[in-house]
């Protein structure tokens, strides 16, 4: 990922990182103070509900300020806000010291909404700066790499906190740590791009109430940022329960309360894994195939996690070590089901805030994002409550876990019910990319075109129409003859592509396709008419041309490699069983006013191109 490596990502990655670490560095330390103090709020027997209020008090400011935190990045350079939040952070780390040596809840309170407060107003600046630096290829890597990190920082906060306050000079060592780290965060600061305002003439609203109403509106009027929104939130509702339920899981299930840190960084290295395969699932195109199946994977680690702790703590009774969790199989259980559970976490997150920064206006990015931190606020705080409630009532920690998973269920309905095309396209893209390890090159042409535009390419095998509805985001239009069109099977794969049907000997045809064009999205035709048997180029039909020319649209030339060797193609010798295949996206041909002539010649031009390609890939690749 060359991300990673560019001036325009690095500083803003490394600020996030210490402001997520110093976030949960200072929680984990002052809740790890409760638990080692549990006078400070009243005994032993309130520690868990307490640990869970002062989670719900770090993340109701973003409920409370995202409204004009969102309008700030909106209206003023965002690299400027970024920074001053980062003053703002050092002189929260000098104060930090009183919750530590103050034994009263009261100023941990204080200070952790007031670190909340901070966050509030920097995520939108941070999440808003990277659409308005990076391409959308970049994009996607950028937000698989964020969030690797942020939950890195997140993992290795709660780590230093829940250790080095137990130290002998320990809560010295954490409040230096924590100026230390804050003063890192400023200094990288600095080193963010300088932006220009997006909207400098926004006016702003400070009404927590009626603000934060019109922005879920504004958010409610764009679906699919509205979907990434309302479904990402379930994301920070497991991460919530999760983490906070991992120190006592810990001590009072599995008896082994030193194996904090080793589930913190199972639960850490299962994000990380799941950013990276969303970024392979994505293929750096902006879809959000892979959220249905990470929901499954969720499901499939969480209600058995519970499960495990459970019967673990039956057979290990007393108080155990660490290597029990590797060399019992329960343990090892325990270890695959929360690192499943994390894994499918980091699968599903990516594409959802990637979503939300493509599709946004351009000038509403950060008032989007706001609305998303709202939402997942009052998520993650109805969880965190509604946890206390379940422990109030009698319910274990387990139970929770369980709770959980099931919980998921009613989500992953819901997702199948609401995007029955993810599911789909998402099955389609698994076969194809088990069986032919299928590549797609230059898609951000595609993502570039305008929706009235015709897709041309070679026809080269039966797979060609199902590769390009599988790995080209979008509900794609194909035309098809009344009796294809009415078969069972089509009905599968309409949530996918748009069919519509089309009388190739009316004479209506060509008109009722030049309606579909005109009205969007992209339709698919093969410009020779029909499959190629010996790999050659048959003649150009001029439908292309004409369709083009009279709906004013641009064409995409796509070339397709590959597909020629399967079974699904029609030659005779060559083929293999598991072929790889390759997707070229070519550059746009707008239209500007040509002649159907013209536009003819401009399509002939683009398919030879497409054949060279094909021939010389074939050479390469010794087909």
């Amino acid at each position: 990922m060359r991300v990673c490596k560019d001036r325009r990502f690095v500083p803003l990655f490394v600020t996030q990182f210490f402001g997520a670490f110093n976030d949960n560095f200072l929680k984990n330390a002052l809740v790890l103070l409760i638990v080692l103090n549990p006078e400070i709020v009243g005994g032993e027997q309130r520690s868990d509900i307490y640990i869970n209020v002062l989670s719900a008090v770090f993340i109701a400011p973003y409920f409370l300020f995202s409204i004009i935190s969102g309008q700030l990045s909106d209206k003023y350079p965002r690299d400027r806000i970024a920074r001053l939040t980062k003053v703002w952070e050092l002189l929260l780390m000098a104060l930090a010291g009183m919750a530590f040596y103050i034994h009263s809840p009261w100023p941990m309170a204080i200070i952790l909404f007031m670190m909340g407060m901070q966050s509030t107003f920097f995520s939108p600046a941070k999440y808003a700066i990277l659409p308005q630096l990076l391409n959308e290829k970049e994009l996607v890597n950028a937000n698989a790499i964020l969030e690797a990190g942020t939950y890195l920082a997140i993992i290795g906060g709660t780590l230093c906190g829940s250790t080095l306050i137990k130290g002998a000079f320990g809560k010295e060592l954490v409040w230096g740590l924590l100026f230390l780290f804050a003063i890192v965060g400023y200094l990288t600061s600095r080193g963010i791009p300088k932006l220009a305002p997006v909207e400098p003439d926004l006016k702003l609203n400070f009404n927590p109430v009626r603000g934060g109403w019109e922005l879920i509106s504004e958010a409610y009027a764009l679906p699919e940022v509205f979907f990434a929104i309302i479904a990402g939130s379930w994301f920070w509702v497991v991460g919530v329960i999760l983490l906070a339920q991992i120190p006592s899981l810990c001590r009072n299930v599995l008896h082994i309360e030193s194996a904090v840190p080793l589930l913190l960084m199972t639960f850490t290295l299962g994000i990380g894994i799941g950013t990276f395969l969303a970024s392979r699932l994505m293929r750096g195109i902006v879809q959000t195939t892979p959220v249905p199946f990470a929901m499954m994977l969720m499901i499939a680690c969480l209600v058995p996690l519970a499960g495990y702790c459970e019967s673990f703590s039956e057979m290990y009774a007393g108080p155990g070590t660490i290597k029990e969790l590797f060399t019992a199989p329960l343990g090892r259980r325990i270890l695959l089901c929360l690192l499943g559970a994390s894994t499918a976490c980091g699968i599903f997150i990516v594409p959802l805030n990637t979503l939300i920064q493509y599709a946004s206006p351009k000038n509403q990015v950060a008032r989007m994002i706001a609305a998303n931190n709202i939402v997942n606020a009052l998520a993650m705080t109805a969880a965190s409550l509604s946890v206390v409630v379940l422990l109030n009532c009698g319910q274990t920690i387990t139970q929770v876990i369980r709770f959980t998973g099931f919980a998921a269920v009613a989500v992953l309905a819901a997702l199948l019910i609401k995007r029955p095309a993810d599911v789909i396209r998402g099955t389609m893209q698994i076969i194809l990319a088990l069986l032919y390890r299928v590549k797609i090159n230059g898609h951000h042409h595609y993502e570039t075109l305008d929706k009235r535009a015709l897709l041309i390419a070679n026809h080269v095998s039966l797979l060609d129409g199902v590769l390009l509805a599988a790995f080209l985001p979008g509900r794609l239009g194909f035309a098809m003859a009344p009796e294809w069109e009415a078969k069972w099977y089509i009905n599968l794969v309409r949530p996918v592509v748009n069919v519509f049907p089309i009388d190739p000997h009316g004479a209506s045809a060509l008109r009722a396709m030049i309606a579909q064009v005109d009205a969007g999205p992209p339709c698919v035709i093969f410009p020779e008419g029909r499959i190629t048997t010996d790999g050659t180029m048959s003649p150009i039909q001029p439908g292309a041309a004409f369709i083009s020319q009279r709906a004013k649209a641009a064409v995409l030339p796509v070339a397709i490699t590959g597909a020629r060797e399967t079974f699904f193609a029609y030659r005779t010798t060559g083929r293999k069983l598991f072929p790889t295949i390759e997707l070229e996206i070519f550059p746009e041909i707008p239209y500007n006013g040509e002649t159907r002539d013209e536009r003819q010649e401009q399509i002939v031009n683009a398919m030879t191109a497409i054949q060279a390609y094909v021939e010389n890939d074939n050479k390469t690749k010794g087909r």
